[in-house]
């Protein structure tokens, strides 16, 4: 699946470098986003830009899994 920055929102783009920038200086992270902003596509744009071959995402509920897989 091809992935495109120009997806992301602004605040997206910044989350995106920040957590980039992150990962020079650690192996592991997280980000705390508020409902709705879009967590799913910045991971997804995270992803691409570090050509990761797969992630884990870890959610605590069935209906977030349903909720994802259609992101």
């Amino acid at each position: 699946m091809q992935f495109s920055s120009s997806l992301l929102a602004p605040h997206q783009l910044e989350a995106r470098a920040c957590i980039l920038d992150g990962f020079k200086r650690r192996a592991r992270l997280q980000v705390h986003m508020a409902c709705g902003t879009g967590k799913t596509q910045l991971a997804q744009g995270v992803a691409a830009a570090l050509d990761a071959q797969s992630i884990v995402i870890f959610l605590p509920s069935l209906a977030l899994v349903s909720q994802t897989l259609q992101a």
